[in-house]
């Protein structure tokens, strides 16, 4: 995790923790990030229309590595 001007950067988790009310990630550094399930689902939602409506959905899957090569 890194702390810039312009916010938090968290990549690199190795390890998630869900649940129903907090879903926790811990990155490579050992900093964990908590989030309430339900404002990560928003989170994600909000993403996911906006990248779609943006046609660089599938492009995000694919560059996660959420795809296979063959689609």
């Amino acid at each position: 995790m890194k702390l810039t001007n312009r916010g938090i950067v968290f990549e690199c988790y190795r390890n998630a923790s869900p649940s129903s009310d907090y879903c926790s990630f811990t990155d490579t550094d050992g900093a964990t990030l908590i989030i309430k399930t339900s404002t990560l689902v928003r989170m994600f939602e909000l993403v996911k229309f906006d990248l779609e409506r943006n046609g660089a959905w599938e492009y995000v899957l694919n560059a996660a590595g959420c795809l296979d090569a063959d689609v």
